[in-house]
């Protein structure tokens, strides 16, 4: 077990589960066509085509403040060039009734002349060890076939 994400229940339900599938704080599900695998600090994951690639990563919850910052550097760091959220502040979406803030962190890059959307999608419980951080990636031509698929995977992510 890595990090509470048992590979065979990845690979049979795709579903990503921490600490564990029998006791989850956090759960996201996966297309079954998609290519899932445990990493060592959570999971990665590919659509049929690898034109999405997705990392999902359970950090510290004291690292919060840090982390996202140093996410957005190394991951932009990739690109030629990218803009986080327009120049303006992410998306946040709190429920305080169930103790969970929800940033949304919306990239547009540009690498060799092509546009790729880039996101990061952060996961804080109010009491918790761990937040959850899925990154996603993928070039803006790649949104007309598989927009549902993303969506379906951000509306699948439950929090306990």
């Amino acid at each position: 077990m890595v990090l509470g994400l048992s590979l065979p229940s990845l690979l049979a339900d795709q579903t990503v589960s921490y600490p564990s599938a029998s006791s989850p704080d956090f759960t996201i599900d996966f297309p079954d066509d998609w290519n899932v695998e445990s990493d060592g600090e959570g999971a990665y994951v590919e659509s049929p085509d690898k034109i999405v690639a997705i990392n999902i990563l359970f950090i510290d919850a004291d690292e919060v403040d840090v982390a996202v910052g140093r996410l957005k550097k190394s991951v932009g760091g990739k690109f030629q060039q990218i803009e986080w959220d327009g120049g303006k502040e992410p998306e946040v979406n709190k429920d305080e009734a169930l103790g969970l803030t929800a940033t949304f962190h919306n990239g547009l890059a540009i690498d060799e002349g092509v546009k790729y959307s880039v996101n990061i999608v952060e996961y804080v419980r109010a009491k918790g060890d761990k937040f959850l951080v899925l990154i996603s990636q993928l070039p803006i031509k790649g949104l007309d076939e598989h927009a549902d698929d993303l969506e379906k995977i951000i509306r699948s992510i439950k929090v306990r």
